[in-house]
């Protein structure tokens, strides 16, 4: 029996960049997943509608201030003057709405609420006022993310064993900044689990693209002084559309800058890389100076709230 994943979005833009990126991933003819997109607003879906009568678990990742975007500074809609913290404070209260209706669903035990924002108030905030709310729900530690460091902020409403159920990355975890809640209905766990398929096992992954498959599950077991060689190992390729346990080295190559033949002359070759690395430390210090900024706002408004 396939899995039946329903992909909403009230964007038809958005829909559209969805359905290119689920053709890639998952073919139509694909033999355990389907995809099924909705040009629709998640907040009008009727969780009686019967459609959703066999829908057992909810992704919401709900629109947010994007402060957690450290790559991208400038997609953030977050700059600290009182529009933002307006804007905020709109956006935690649809986020909080969002996550209750999803709660709504009957027949759904397993919910997901995720954000790219590092702001409390738009994450334990929310998962705070959910609970709060819908006393038949829980937040759960992911198992998947065991072995990630990052945990939720002790919040009003929130314990610190709650607070340990949450995940949180920011600044100095090698990605852009993200907040992952996971919430199951009360009972549920002990008389519904079923063995679940990894991602891997279910997509027809694209060349050159690599996904999560349960890395950070093991990274509390190494040691400190290996930490920096286990970041650098270069992720498992992809070959053919399927996962391979070699690197894609002519993909690798290929990309490579070093490995191609240079394009000038010997004598202007130690010139120039001079030149780029000047650049690119240049780079550096403003991506550093931006970010700084940004988590200093961030800092400033959490201790207002």
């Amino acid at each position: 029996k396939k899995r039946v994943v329903y992909a909403l979005d009230r964007s038809s833009d958005r829909l559209k960049l969805l359905q290119r990126r689920m053709d890639q991933m998952i073919p139509s003819d694909h033999s355990q997943v389907q995809v099924v997109p909705h040009h629709k607003d998640f907040l009008r879906t009727d969780p009686a509608d019967a459609e959703y009568k066999s829908l057992k678990g909810i992704l919401l990742d709900p629109s947010c201030s994007g402060s957690g975007i450290f790559t991208s500074p400038d997609r953030s809609t977050d700059n600290g003057n009182k529009t933002d913290k307006s804007r905020i404070e709109s956006l935690s209260n649809f986020q909080l709405v969002a996550l209750k209706h999803a709660m709504s669903f009957p027949q759904v035990d397993r919910i997901v609420y995720s954000t790219c924002s590092l702001h409390e108030q738009e994450n334990e905030n929310v998962v705070a006022q959910a609970i709060e709310a819908n006393s038949e729900w829980e937040v759960v530690a992911p198992k998947c993310l065991d072995g990630w460091k990052r945990r939720g902020h002790v919040a009003k409403g929130l314990s610190k064993e709650q607070a340990q159920c949450l995940i949180r990355a920011d600044k100095g975890d090698d990605t852009n900044g993200f907040f992952v809640s996971y919430f199951e209905r009360k009972g549920s766990s002990d008389s519904k689990t079923t063995k679940s398929s990894s991602a891997v096992d279910l997509l027809h992954v694209p060349k050159g693209l690599t996904l999560y498959n349960g890395e950070f599950s093991t990274t509390s077991a190494v040691k400190s002084g290996d930490s920096s060689k286990k970041r650098n190992q270069k992720p498992k390729g992809v070959e053919g559309g399927k996962i391979s346990d070699k690197d894609d080295s002519s993909s690798t190559k290929k990309d490579d800058p070093t490995t191609q033949k240079p394009a000038v002359k010997e004598g202007n070759e130690k010139a120039i890389s001079k030149k780029r690395a000047k650049k690119l430390a240049w780079k550096k210090r403003q991506m550093k100076q931006k970010i700084d900024r940004m988590q200093k706002k961030i800092a400033d408004q959490d201790a207002e709230n």
